[in-house]
């Protein structure tokens, strides 16, 4: 059986302590109501040295593919 899981893009800042501890509870609480997660910071899109126009697009592609954002 095929079951449809919703996807929910999530992305904020993580350069702080403060910050990271948010994002960290956005992203676990999709991930308790039983949705896919697509988050740059946990699918590793941003890194040192990535091409501006490579992380724009692979931000826009996760962003398309997700039911909320």
């Amino acid at each position: 059986m095929n079951e449809f899981k919703m996807k929910a893009y999530a992305a904020g800042g993580w350069f702080n302590k403060e910050q990271t501890e948010r994002i960290d509870e956005v992203e676990n609480a999709i991930k308790l109501a039983g949705m896919g997660l697509l988050s740059p910071r946990v699918m590793g899109i941003f890194k040192k040295g990535t091409d501006p126009k490579e992380l724009v697009d692979g931000n826009l592609e996760a962003i398309l593919s997700s039911d909320i954002v």
